[in-house]
């Protein structure tokens, strides 16, 4: 064998990480505990990206990282001197420029993947609740935090949906296998393999993203067959004028 199975398996689910950050189409649901006076908190490394999160069943608004820096804004107390924090009045503070993190119940999130999958919440909680157990799908909702998420495929697990998953990897594992420097290598297979990755990838995007779409009906006097979308039937004009004589055997 040129290639050893423990290099093909690694490529194969470094295919299925790499397809399904092109095309976020696992999802999973995880609840944690929420600490009074905390509003940072780490997500595991499987969390790719954020679908949304409810706070007791209330939906939670995302923040923009251009807003994200008015959440932090702190101002600091000078030594002396007119910027003393003590010459100003509150009026000072002015929109939604905020002096620290207030507490009360969260109403927006913030989530950074620069480097670590942060969490932050606001206000900060100003109450702990427990991880919930058991579906989170469904019921108990009201009761703590959730957070629906993409998540990292590890390949046993959790999968890319099988009607795209073996013929893409394939071509991906092949892709950079022939291109690997040394014996077996072949460039011009691989860029037939990446050519073929390519395609399938876009088709992928595309079954995907027609999943959720709704089907759009149109109506014409014609018979249609666009985008395999039938037009309603409709009667010709002497319909009622027709007769039809019955005849014996």
């Amino acid at each position: 064998m040129i290639w050893t199975s423990e290099y093909l398996n690694a490529l194969a689910i470094e295919a299925e990480i790499q397809i399904a950050e092109e095309i976020p189409c696992i999802y999973d649901r995880l609840s944690f505990s929420v600490e009074h006076g905390v509003s940072e908190y780490q997500l595991p490394e499987y969390v790719s990206n954020i679908i949304k999160i409810t706070y007791k069943g209330v939906r939670l608004d995302p923040v923009s990282q251009y807003e994200y820096p008015d959440w932090i804004f702190t101002l600091d107390t000078s030594i002396s001197g007119a910027f003393e924090f003590s010459a100003f009045t509150d009026a000072f503070q002015i929109g939604d420029v905020l002096i620290g993190n207030p507490q009360g119940k969260p109403e927006r999130y913030f989530y950074s993947t620069f480097g670590e999958n942060k969490l932050v919440l606001h206000p900060t909680p100003n109450e702990s609740l427990t991880a919930l157990a058991g579906d989170i799908w469904n019921s108990n909702l009201d009761a703590g935090i959730v957070v629906e998420f993409y998540r990292v495929p590890d390949g046993i697990n959790w999968k890319l949906p099988h009607y795209i998953r073996r013929r893409t990897i394939k071509s991906y594992v092949m892709w950079k296998a022939f291109a690997k420097e040394g014996n077996g290598q072949n460039l011009k297979a691989s860029k037939y393999w990446e050519a073929k990755y390519i395609l399938l990838l876009q088709r992928a995007k595309l079954i995907i993203g027609r999943i959720h779409q709704a089907e759009t009906k149109t109506r014409s006097d014609a018979v249609q067959y666009q985008k395999g979308i039938i037009a309603r039937p409709k009667l010709p004009w002497n319909w009622n004028t027709i007769t039809v004589d019955d005849y014996e055997d």
